[in-house]
């Protein structure tokens, strides 16, 4: 079957156009969207066939549903809240501004998905078990998201700041460039905007098959359990504040070029370092930014503290 095919399906009929209408009925209304709402019965995998359903732009309220391909489905410009979505199946589905609220995602594949613009996570959202494959994460907003044995694999996600969301037995793989992660929210005034965030303790995290970065750690994300990329040359501090503060007094006695390169690298991750005691530095990355030996002179001063 054509995307074309799948998409038009759902007006080329009168028992389609009816389908559809009483969809639409259970999506605003909340209530369980069941296998038999579809005129297309089940795939060859056994799940309801929404496929290519346009639900673009409206308001989804307190709708529950479970094994369903929803692959080539548009939620464009939709506001999703209070949902459940249970064993689903969105292939190259487009969320681009969806706002997420209150929701509850459990065993999900997201692939080759458009998250572009989206607001995720408002009121904690929950995705547990998903798979985020090759899906377009360009400028969405995460605020406090809950993400617990989630697999993101080579998705867009250069310049993301996930804002209190807390991440539990999660790998990534791929590149992450510019990604920010953080034990709570960046401004304290955020909790009475958008409510209390669970601690964000990066438990069990993997970037075992990741490349990082400029990646960014602040606001007491823990690192502990954190598994660092295998390929490369990257290092997890402790006690990172004061390692920093001690290479600063180290410096003094550098010479001059040094010393300018080093103060500039201390000064720069003490910004964060007032309230993140841990970090996981891409060695390669400081060594191109300020040169082998002022980077290897850095390193070794650091693990001295």
């Amino acid at each position: 079957m054509t995307v074309k095919y799948l998409k038009n399906r759902w007006t080329e009929n009168e028992e389609a156009r009816i389908a559809f209408d009483k969809i639409l009925r259970v999506l605003r209304k909340g209530g369980t969207l069941k296998k038999d709402f579809t005129p297309f019965g089940n795939t060859e995998n056994g799940y309801s066939d929404f496929r290519g359903i346009d639900l673009s732009e409206q308001k989804v309220v307190k709708l529950k549903i479970e094994k369903a391909d929803l692959s080539h489905s548009s939620f464009n410009n939709s506001w999703i809240e209070k949902s459940t979505f249970n064993n689903i199946i969105f292939e190259k589905a487009d969320f681009t501004e969806i706002t997420d609220k209150g929701n509850s995602f459990n065993d999900i594949s997201f692939i080759n998905c458009k998250l572009n613009k989206a607001g995720l996570g408002y009121e904690g959202t929950n995705y547990m078990n998903c798979s985020f494959e090759n899906v377009n994460f360009t400028k969405a907003v995460f605020i406090r998201s809950v993400f617990q044995g989630c697999l993101f694999k080579d998705c867009k996600l250069k310049g993301a700041d996930f804002n209190a969301s807390l991440f539990e037995d999660c790998k990534f793989s791929g590149k992450l460039e510019d990604v920010w992660f953080r034990g709570g929210y960046a401004f304290p005034s955020d909790v009475k905007e958008f409510g209390k965030a669970k601690k964000n303790q990066m438990k069990n995290v993997s970037f075992e098959d990741a490349i990082l970065e400029g990646v960014n750690f602040s606001n007491d994300c823990i690192l502990s359990k954190v598994l660092p990329p295998k390929t490369g040359n990257y290092q997890v501090f402790d006690n990172w504040a004061n390692r920093l503060a001690y290479l600063k007094t180290k410096i003094v006695d550098w010479s001059a070029p040094q010393k300018k390169e080093a103060e500039i690298f201390a000064n720069s991750y003490l910004v964060h370092a007032k309230t993140q005691d841990w970090f996981l530095l891409n060695i390669e990355e400081i060594q191109r930014d300020f040169g082998v030996d002022v980077a290897s002179n850095i390193i070794i001063t650091l693990n001295e503290k």
